[in-house]
């Protein structure tokens, strides 16, 4: 019995837990995708943001508002550090991430602070991650003070309806 337990374990962190890269900003996409170059090896990625769905760029003005705070964050060479998990894809071979950057000597997480401006949603894809509860706090904050999508003039559907229908 304390065997099953213990593989049951280590096969549940082998999912929850990833890599952990240096990246330099090539280019943002929109406000939930950039492109990435490995200071490791050159390697250029496309990346999406884990635990967050942005508005689609042609989702009224939403799309470039979302867009417009990422590349106020961030800016093209800078040094990103990238947090994934396992699968590290999505089903369009895009890499899976948390993106921190840093300023003034602090760190900080890209996709908390763009549910923290209500210019995202929540968009759970591991239930083992440890920023759940981190992203679900800020955009219920964003929510209740009505910022940017949340507000009475926000979305009038979320990014993931919006794809669907078109």
């Amino acid at each position: 019995m304390p065997k099953r337990f213990l593989l049951l374990l280590l096969v549940l962190l082998s999912s929850c837990t990833g890599d952990n890269f240096n990246y330099r900003l090539v280019q943002v996409l929109d406000g939930d995708t950039i492109i990435v170059e490995s200071l490791r090896d050159s390697s250029r990625e496309r990346v999406r943001f884990l635990g967050i769905d942005a508005p689609e760029s042609d989702q009224q003005e939403w799309g470039r508002r979302s867009t417009e705070f990422v590349e106020m964050r961030i800016s093209q060479g800078d040094e990103l550090y990238l947090e994934t998990i396992n699968p590290a894809r999505d089903k369009y071979g895009r890499l899976l991430a948390y993106i921190f950057y840093e300023q003034n000597d602090k760190r900080y997480l890209l996709n908390e602070e763009l549910l923290r401006n209500g210019l995202a949603e929540v968009f759970i894809l591991n239930k083992w991650s440890s920023y759940n509860s981190l992203l679900k706090t800020a955009e219920a904050r964003a929510r209740d003070e009505k910022l940017n999508i949340w507000s009475s003039n926000g979305l009038s559907m979320s990014p993931y309806q919006f794809r669907q229908k078109k």
